[in-house]
């Protein structure tokens, strides 16, 4: 029997999968400072570091414009450019860590079935697996 996939292993194979089997360009698995924990990319590597230093400022103005309109919490943000192309970002909290999932979608690619699916599957192996860090 193979050893059991460590925490880092399965959080790359989950976003491995939005890239390899979903269609997306890139998915980042960030802190809220940006620290990178996970990432798959179908081409530049750059944009891994790219996009864990953007979503946390996506965030923080996503909460901020949330907190003086009145509204609830944002969960997701997304930037759709003049070719269609999405910059998603999801905002989401396990045992007490939050976390952030970015991506970059393509023209075309629908995309929220497939986040929800890897938002799912994060939160598992984070429950599930008992490393103290990655």
């Amino acid at each position: 029997m193979p050893p059991a996939l460590t925490r880092s292993q399965q959080l790359e194979n989950i976003l491995h999968n939005l890239v390899a089997h979903h269609g997306f360009v890139a998915a980042v698995l960030t802190t809220p400072l940006g620290l990178p924990l996970s990432s798959a990319l179908r081409d530049d590597r750059s944009l891994s570091d790219i996009l864990a230093a953007v979503a946390p400022v996506l965030e923080q103005a996503a909460q901020r414009s949330s907190t003086r309109s009145g509204l609830h919490e944002a969960d997701e943000v997304v930037i759709r450019s003049a070719d269609r192309t999405r910059l998603i970002c999801r905002f989401f909290t396990i045992q007490d860590q939050p976390l952030i999932l970015a991506s970059i979608v393509p023209k075309g690619v629908a995309y929220r079935r497939a986040m929800n699916q890897a938002l799912r599957a994060i939160r598992e192996a984070w429950q599930t697996t008992q490393e103290s860090a990655l």
